[in-house]
């Protein structure tokens, strides 16, 4: 079972970080080219929100879509403001799904 949502989580994942993460997206989610008609945080604001509606869905925990929220906008922050690359990027991103898992084993 927890290897099953493990792998669903993948892929909504895989799901919202590329076919739902526009060109738009992908650009002005970083803080070095907002618009000054949509501020960066509006733009991340929404992508992590794609992500933490995904955990969402799949755990049936707000608490996970919450912490999903928090934790994947900080992770691409500090990607977009080049202290990390896209494998690191990636690696936290699979690990916070390991941590989603775990985490509803336990409670």
């Amino acid at each position: 079972m927890m290897l099953t949502l493990f792998w669903w989580l993948i892929l909504g994942h895989l799901v919202c970080d590329y076919p739902l993460q526009t060109d738009f997206i992908a650009k002005f989610k970083a803080r070095t080219a907002s618009l000054a008609a949509v501020p960066w945080y509006y733009v991340m604001a929404g992508h992590a929100g794609t992500h933490a509606a995904a955990v969402g869905l799949l755990t049936g925990s707000p608490l996970l879509a919450f912490l999903e929220f928090i934790v994947h906008f900080v992770i691409d922050w500090t990607k977009c403001e080049g202290r990390t690359n896209i494998h690191v990027d990636q690696l936290l991103h699979v690990l916070c799904k390991v941590a989603w898992v775990a985490l509803l084993g336990v409670v």
